[in-house]
């Protein structure tokens, strides 16, 4: 791209939340242990190192999951992603927050936006590798849920549509 183009913000806003979305869940479920490390592999995002899983059927789930939260950011009614870190019965133990806010519609410097981005990005995955550190050790048997908030406004129109997630 060259410096200085200018870019419909939208369509590349959300590829560019789907991709840190989908690396910040693999990391979040390898520095909690939530699977093992055997099924993650080391890689560069963002110019950090991030951990990524290479297991088929989890990358598939995850997959499917930024999918249907594309169909939602396309109508602009997402409030919220949440990763939520469940124990046994099910009860949440530990949320990592989403708040995501996409560009209004038009156009930035292209260049501009996307370093800003990442090194926004850069600076979140390096507080989330360092923040493990202060977090309690997981009960067994936890597991995680992708969690989409809506405004009320907008579920109505979102079920309409035929879009509704699991």
């Amino acid at each position: 791209m060259a410096t200085g183009q200018n870019i419909d913000c939208t369509q590349v806003a959300i590829d560019v939340i789907c991709e840190f979305l989908e690396v910040a869940i693999h990391s979040i479920l390898y520095i909690r242990n939530l699977y093992p490390a055997a099924i993650f592999e080391k890689r560069r995002m963002y110019n950090a190192s991030v951990a990524m899983s290479i297991h088929p059927q989890l990358n598939d789930y995850i997959q499917s999951c930024l999918g249907d939260l594309r169909t939602v950011l396309f109508t602009r009614a997402l409030d919220k992603v949440v990763i939520a870190i469940l124990d046994s019965h099910r009860k949440a133990i530990e949320k990592y927050v989403f708040e995501i806010l996409l560009p209004e519609s038009g156009s930035l410097r292209g260049d501009e936006f996307l370093i800003r981005t990442e090194q926004s990005f850069r600076e979140f995955y390096l507080s989330l590798y360092t923040c493990d550190a202060l977090l309690t050790v997981l009960p067994p048997d936890c597991t995680w849920s992708f969690q989409v908030s809506v405004s009320l406004g907008h579920f109505c129109e979102i079920i309409t549509s035929g879009c509704i997630l699991d």
